[in-house]
């Protein structure tokens, strides 16, 4: 019994003695191998084709328009996409969660329908006062006021 106590006193010794690494290698590890935070945060916004979910007020948000998908892609500071009606492009700068995006281009299709041609303005200028975004798995919110977002679903 005592021989088995003094291994296992031994063992313990050695799981802790290992734990107390260097604390210099331990920081420039993960200093290495930890990307920053908005590399992530970049990494997960480009390369992905968005499709707008809903928008307006969070609490109470409106559908997106099903049978005119409304998109929107992020790529190395270009934007571009398709509106209800029109296909549009851009740049976009991004700052941690922070995002600033300038459209450059609008096609000028009307969509033939006023409704959804207000709809489609008002996505323009929502675009357009981005403030902050995440992304969480497979969305993505754009926050463009106090208590208002664009939600989209990567395709």
């Amino acid at each position: 019994m005592t021989l088995r106590r003094g291994v296992f006193v031994l063992l313990i010794a050695l799981v802790v003695s290992s734990c107390g690494a260097d604390p210099e290698v331990s920081a420039t590890t993960s200093e290495s191998t930890a990307p920053p935070t908005t590399t992530l945060l970049i990494a997960a916004l480009e390369g992905t084709t968005w499709e707008l979910i809903t928008y307006g007020v969070e609490a109470k948000p409106t559908k997106a328009n099903a049978e005119r998908p409304t998109t929107v892609t992020f790529d190395d500071g270009e934007v571009n996409g398709m509106g209800p009606c029109n296909r549009y492009s851009g740049t976009y700068v991004t700052r941690e969660n922070e995002m600033m995006i300038e459209l450059q281009a609008i096609t000028r299709a009307g969509c033939g329908d006023r409704d959804l041609d207000l709809v489609e303005q008002e996505y323009f200028e929502a675009l357009g006062n981005a403030e902050r975004y995440d992304v969480i798995g497979q969305r993505m919110k754009i926050e463009y006021g106090k208590g208002l977002s664009l939600v989209f679903e990567a395709r």
